[in-house]
């Protein structure tokens, strides 16, 4: 089976989750059978290049090999959806990974962005999303129709450092938050939450903050003048982010709607009990862990202290299987949901 992806690849530049969907989706194709030939399109490399899962990185600027080649399959993620019409393919994927947003851009920019993704969409033979939040806000706002969602996996990098730091142990009331700090993660209800701990409370808790964003400044200002115990971090190596997670206790993210968020799961997996609000596409998959994860109706600092201290005096732990959030089984939905649709 001949697989083309297009989308962006991690690079010291480039980072985020469609990268990691893009690249880990691709390992997966190549796993699950040998037989098949996997190729990314990309517009991070500036040559022909091979990975050291034997997978062909490509400049998306090369059209001539989409002439030359046919593949029987091709996904396509963000605006690589205007390749649509350019790739010889029996089967064209587009993949939802999340929703325009007026919190994140004019009005103007949304309608404008909206109307560019369906035109290319009239290409796509399937349609196919992050998780059933996601379809339903696309579809419901935008009236973009879907086949189909399926859970993300963790990457493979994540899961081998994880296996490598079996030894490191919980430190006792410590939190953390990683991503963005930026207004739709609601970071500074968190922040603000710290200050009504220790106004209620002499246990010692400390936040770690890994992640860069237009709030830091004022964050570290805010943690600075009320003395909270808040360590703030820039960006990570996985291998430095797997150990976060594995010294912490808690988890918090709040983004009310999340298309996904694949930091809920790298957090389970590490152990973590997790604080996220009660919609948003985590919702989904969070709920088969009751007794590791805390859903608050809202997110009030006073609300967030609260599931603080009932989680961390919790001895409660659900099992959380790796497999149960591998690329694999997120590479063989894909093909279900495009052969349910033929």
């Amino acid at each position: 089976m001949r697989i083309a992806i297009l989308g962006p690849i991690y690079t010291e530049e480039y980072f985020g989750g469609v990268a990691t969907f893009d690249e880990n989706l691709a390992i997966a194709y190549k796993k699950i059978s040998n037989e098949n030939e996997v190729f990314l399109y990309s517009k991070q490399v500036a040559k022909k290049a091979e990975n050291s899962y034997g997978i062909k990185i490509y400049p998306i600027s090369i059209l001539s090999v989409f002439k030359k080649k046919k593949f029987d399959l091709m996904i396509a993620s963000l605006d690589y959806a205007r390749y649509l019409p350019l790739i010889k393919a029996d089967k064209k994927v587009y993949f939802l990974h999340g929703f325009f947003s007026l919190s994140s851009y004019s009005p103007l920019k949304t309608i404008l962005a909206v109307a560019y993704q369906k035109l290319f969409l009239r290409y796509a033979d399937c349609i196919i999303g992050n998780s059933q939040f996601t379809c339903f806000i696309n579809q419901r706002i935008y009236n973009i129709n879907y086949n189909g969602f399926v859970r993300l996996g963790v990457s493979y990098d994540y899961l081998h450092q994880l296996e490598k730091s079996r030894d490191i142990r919980k430190e006792r009331n410590s939190l953390l938050f990683t991503g963005r700090l930026s207004e739709a993660k609601k970071i500074s209800n968190i922040i603000y939450a710290m200050k009504v701990l220790k106004e209620k409370t002499t246990r010692p808790y400390l936040l770690r903050v890994v992640g860069d964003g237009n709030l830091k400044s004022c964050l570290v200002k805010y943690a600075k003048k009320y003395n909270l115990n808040i360590e703030f971090y820039n960006r990570v190596s996985q291998t430095e982010i797997v150990k976060f997670y594995k010294r912490s206790q808690v988890f918090i993210s709040l983004n009310p709607a999340e298309p996904f968020g694949i930091t809920f799961c790298e957090a389970l997996l590490a152990g973590c009990k997790i604080i996220c609000p009660n919609t948003g596409g985590q919702v989904e998959f969070l709920s088969e862990y009751p007794d590791m994860v805390k859903m608050i109706p809202n997110l009030m600092p006073e609300t967030i202290a609260e599931a603080v201290e009932c989680l961390v005096d919790s001895e409660k732990q659900n099992l959380v299987n790796s497999q149960d959030f591998s690329y694999e089984n997120t590479a063989k939905s894909i093909l279900r949901i495009v052969g349910e649709n033929e």
